[in-house]
Formats: C-alpha cells, sequence, structure tokens
C-alpha cells in the first residue's frame, strides 16, 4: 500500500531533478510542497497539478523554468499559498495565476512571484482573487498603471509592488471602492510601491487603512505635500517617502504618533521647521531629514527621542511556511556614495539632518540620545601610529613617518627655486628661438619691398667696404715701411 503524505518538503537539497513521486507516494494526500532552493533548471512536472488536494506550494529560488500554461493551476483551486520568487518563468509568467482566478472556490491568501523578470501590466482579473491577502510583485520588469482592481482586494495585508516600472498616479479610486465600513475593518499592514515611477499626489484615501503600519513609497516622481488626514493610522511605525518631489512641510498629526520608529523623507523638497511636529514621537528610531529645504533651529526637544539610533529587523510571519517577512533596508549617503544597509542595520546609529538650512547651537540635550554613544577612544584609533597605512602620500610628513617636517619644507623651497630657474631658461630659449626670423623678416622684408632702402643699403655696405680696403692698404704699407726703415738702421 502506498505511504500517505501529507507535506513533503525537500527545500536546500541542492537537488537537480524533481523527485519521482508518483510510483511510490500517493501524492493525493499532500497538502503542503516545499522544494525551495534547488537546481532544477527544468520545467515543471506534469504530476504536481495533479494534487488537487495541494494548499501549499513552495518554490522560491529553485531555477525554474517557464513557461507554465495557466490552464495547468486549474486544478489546484485549493491553494493557499503559491510562492514562486526568484524563478525564470518567463515574461508572460504573471498569466499563470489566471487559471486559480477561474476557480469558484477560491482560496488563495498568498501570492509570491517576485524576481522573475514578469513584464507588462497586472492583469485586470487580480481583482477576482477575493481572499487575497499578500501581494507580491517585487523586483520585476512590470510597467503600466496599477489596476483599480486592486481596490477589490479587500481582505489584503501586505502588497508589494516596488521595483517594477510602473507609470501614473495612486489615485483615489485604488481605494475609494472599499466601502468606509470595509475601509475601517481593512487588514493591509504593508504596502510598499517603492522604486517605481509613479507620479501625481498622494491620495488621502490611504487613511482608510487603518491597520496600515509600514508605508513605502520612496524612490518615485510623487509630487504634492504629506497628506494632512494620516492621524487616523494608529499603528503606523515606518513611514519611507524619501527621494521624490514632495514639498510642504511635515504635517501636525505625526506630533501624536508615539507609535513612529522610522521616519525617512530624504531628498524632497520639503521645508519649514521640522521638530515642532516630532516632539512627541519619542519612539523614533531612525530619523532622515536630508536634503531637503527645512530650516530653523535643533530644539532641545531632540533630546527626548531616547530610542533614536534602536535600529531593529522585524519580521512578519503569519505561520512557520509562508517564508514572508518584511526586511528593512536603509541607503545612506557615506562620503558622496550610496551605501544600503540591511543585515548590519540593527548597528547603525545615526541622525541625518544634512543638505538643509539648519542654524544655531546643537543642544546640550542631544546627549541624551544615549544609544547613539560616545565618540569611541580607544582601540580602533591605535592603527594611526602605524607608518604602513600612510605609503604613497609622499606630502605628510611628522611622527609616526620618519621624514622631518622641516626637512621636508627645505625641499619644497629648493624645489621651487629650482623651478623657477627652469622656468627662466626655458623663456630664453623661447624668445631666442621667436626673435631670429622675427629681426631677420623685419630687415630683409623691408629692403625687398622699398627700393630706396635697398639702394641706400647696398650703398652703405659698398662704402663700408671702400672705406675696410683703404684703412687696411694704408695700414698695410705704412707697416712695410717701419719694417723696411729698422732693417736699414740695424
Amino acid at each position: 500500500m502506498l505511504p500517505f503524505w501529507s507535506e513533503l518538503h525537500f527545500s536546500g537539497c541542492d537537488l537537480y531533478e524533481f523527485p519521482h513521486l508518483v510510483p511510490f507516494v500517493n501524492v493525493t494526500s499532500l497538502l503542503v510542497i516545499d522544494l525551495s532552493f534547488n537546481n532544477f533548471n527544468t520545467t515543471l512536472p506534469g504530476w504536481l497539478f495533479n494534487i488537487s488536494t495541494l494548499t501549499d506550494l513552495y518554490l522560491i529560488e529553485a531555477r525554474i523554468k517557464g513557461p507554465i500554461p495557466h490552464v495547468s493551476l486549474r486544478s489546484l483551486c485549493n491553494l493557499v499559498t503559491l510562492d514562486l520568487s526568484f524563478n525564470n518563468i518567463g515574461s508572460e509568467g504573471i498569466e499563470l495565476v489566471n487559471g486559480l482566478s477561474i476557480c469558484s472556490n477560491n482560496s488563495l491568501e498568498g501570492l509570491y512571484l517576485g524576481g522573475n523578470e514578469f513584464s507588462g501590466p497586472i492583469p485586470t482579473w487580480i481583482g477576482n482573487l477575493l481572499r487575497m491577502k499578500r501581494l507580491g510583485l517585487s523586483f520585476n520588469l512590470m510597467n503600466g498603471t496599477i489596476p483599480e482592481s486592486i481596490g477589490q482586494l479587500r481582505e489584503l495585508t501586505v502588497l508589494y509592488l516596488d521595483w517594477n516600472s510602473w507609470e501614473g498616479v495612486i489615485s483615489e479610486i485604488h481605494f475609494s471602492p472599499i466601502p468606509l465600513n470595509i475601509g475601517e475593518s481593512s487588514s493591509l499592514t504593508v504596502l510598499d510601491v517603492s522604486g517605481n515611477l509613479l507620479n501625481g499626489s498622494i491620495p488621502s484615501s490611504i487613511s482608510k487603512l487603518k491597520y496600515l503600519g509600514v508605508i513605502n513609497l520612496s524612490n518615485n516622481h510623487l509630487s504634492g505635500k504629506i497628506p494632512k488626514n494620516w492621524n487616523d493610522l494608529h499603528v503606523l511605525w515606518t513611514i519611507d517617502l524619501s527621494k521624490n518631489k514632495l514639498s510642504g512641510g511635515i504635517p501636525s498629526w505625526m506630533s501624536s504618533k508615539s507609535s513612529l520608529e522610522r521616519l525617512i523623507l530624504g531628498d524632497n523638497n520639503l521645508s519649514g521647521e521640522p521638530f515642532p511636529s516630532l516632539r512627541n514621537c519619542t519612539g523614533l528610531s531612525s530619523l532622515d531629514l536630508g536634503n531637503n529645504r527645512f530650516s530653523g533651529s535643533i530644539p532641545q526637544c531632540l533630546g527626548k527621542l531616547i530610542a533614536l539610533s534602536s535600529v531593529t529587523l522585524l519580521e512578519f510571519d503569519d505561520n512557520p511556511e509562508s517564508h514572508f517577512f518584511y526586511s528593512e533596508r536603509m541607503e545612506l549617503v557615506v562620503k558622496g556614495q550610496d551605501m544600503e544597509f540591511d543585515s548590519i542595520l540593527p548597528i547603525v546609529n545615526l541622525i541625518d539632518l544634512s543638505s538643509n538650512n539648519i542654524w544655531g547651537e546643537i543642544p546640550e540635550e542631544i546627549t541624551n540620545l544615549s544609544t547613539l554613544g560616545p565618540i569611541p577612544t580607544t582601540n580602533q584609533f591605535s592603527t594611526f601610529n602605524d607608518p604602513s597605512i600612510y605609503e604613497a602620500n609622499l606630502g605628510l610628513c611628522g611622527p609616526p613617518l620618519s621624514t622631518n617636517c622641516s626637512t621636508l619644507n627645505d625641499q619644497d623651497h629648493t624645489d621651487e627655486e629650482d623651478d623657477e630657474d627652469e622656468w627662466d631658461l626655458s623663456w630664453f630659449f623661447i624668445s631666442m628661438g621667436l626673435g631670429f626670423p622675427v629681426g631677420f623678416w623685419a630687415v630683409c622684408g623691408s629692403l625687398a619691398l622699398k627700393k630706396s632702402w635697398r639702394q641706400t643699403y647696398f650703398r652703405f655696405i659698398d662704402e663700408t667696404r671702400d672705406r675696410l680696403y683703404v684703412f687696411t692698404a694704408v695700414n698695410v704699407a705704412r707697416l712695410k715701411r717701419k719694417m723696411e726703415a729698422n732693417g736699414v738702421h740695424g
């Protein structure tokens, strides 16, 4: 008799082919299959689509190839979770879910298709998956506008559409189909559409998502102001609106958000005095207001943010089999370079107020931010005494280097004098080289062009020659006479 198995787990086994289960196992009893993190490098086997009892299928980063015909999934209407993240299913892979959308008793709650290079828009039938709670389409090549039918997913708790090429706006229509009584009971906790091409303003209807904890709209082209009606988002703990074109100030409702832990507003056009709106945000662990147009001084109330820089990595995990988590990442500009911190985020302690118009003294109360830590003064500076770390810096001198600064200054002075001598000598040869042809053609050219000058010049030459000849002949004759006279008297 074939054994009845309810779960099959071969995750991370470095398999190169799918297990041949059909002859040995009663696959009709299987509920959970996890074949993630393997090296299949092939398409899905046919027997997999015959397991109508299957509720959870995990094939994360298993090198699955497409295409997968959407008709293949019609027999898997009992699926609750389908995770095909980070494979190579093909550009039209999103259509495979269409087979599930037509199930009369569709039970799909978690769909993860991120990192598959899917292209094209989200099909409108996505709104037919009415039980959908978690939808992840991150890191694909999808484009077009976000369909309004997403607003029909009233049980949605997590929505990841980040790092695609979405265009258009996030309009009220995406949320307005949700009636007020439904909006108040909506369980959406994470909204991440970062890294796209979205424009327009942030819709105020997001305030209907009462249980929203994380909103990430960063790296888009959003403009306008931060909505003023988010005061009803009582559990909101992460706001990332960085790298957009937002203007205006920080709304006053933030002053009542004691639950707020991360506020990332860098790289916008925000202005005004930011700190009065943050005076009661005592739970803040990360604050980024850099590269805006904020003004004013740093107030003493900043010292009340006692949790600042105590950053944590949080996971959302509905059950041990979900393989779904929200991992916080932070991008910082360090010495002009964009750097991303993820796995070491818990030890990144900072306040970023750079590139603003903030003035005045740094208040003494900032020392109350104990989690920032003191400036280290222990062994990490001991390497400064090692001369080898200064190699190839020829201009350095003084301890611990052997080069004496006074000797280096004398050498620099000597080098400057040598440079001046070389400069003078160079100019001498340049002027001589240019002066000869200029002088030659100035004389010869004028003689060739002016006849009277030419006649006068040659007459002068002839007269000079005659005078030299007469002078020489007279002096020679005079010398001969003297020599003859000396010979007679001798």
